[in-house]
């Protein structure tokens, strides 16, 4: 049996299946964890979506997904994500940038030379010509059309 895949504008490749599963984890985002102060822990999100996940790995590679493919930014921190809002009182991405700073500091102190990361950090500049927009966004419809980044401040109205 041949997997339907859709691909990512970073070029990876996902199955429907996943894009499905990680459209339901959107949507329940955007109706339940919109601003900071509203966010969701994944075991929050686990014990709510329980027949589409069962551990935390997964629910973080559908956030990852949904970060490179969908309209609404997605912020994250130790205690769990939401729907970023401009007035929100922390960078969203922060935890993000400090893992990556860790990770980095690890690998170059275990050997790994910067010039490594700075040939991958200048590949991944021009590769997504640091904005977002045009990315291709995932929906449920099975159809791709290509978005700007925004807030979800206009999801507090609704």
């Amino acid at each position: 049996m041949k997997r339907s895949l859709i691909s990512l504008p970073s070029g990876k490749k996902i199955s429907k299946d996943k894009v499905a599963r990680a459209y339901v984890l959107y949507n329940y985002l955007k109706e339940n964890a919109v601003g900071e102060n509203n966010k969701k822990s994944a075991v929050q999100i686990i014990c709510t979506l329980n027949e589409y996940y069962k551990t935390r790995q997964v629910v973080e590679e559908d956030i990852q997904t949904l970060r490179l493919s969908v309209d609404l930014m997605i912020g994250s921190n130790v205690n769990g994500y939401w729907i970023m809002c401009e007035n929100d009182k922390t960078d969203g991405y922060q935890y993000i940038k400090n893992q990556a700073l860790s990770k980095m500091e690890v690998a170059i102190r275990s050997g790994v030379s910067p010039d490594y990361f700075y040939k991958r950090l200048n590949e991944l500049k021009n590769k997504c010509n640091n904005t977002t927009d045009g990315q291709v966004i995932l929906s449920d419809t099975n159809t791709q059309d290509t978005i700007t980044r925004r807030y979800g401040d206009y999801l507090l109205n609704e």
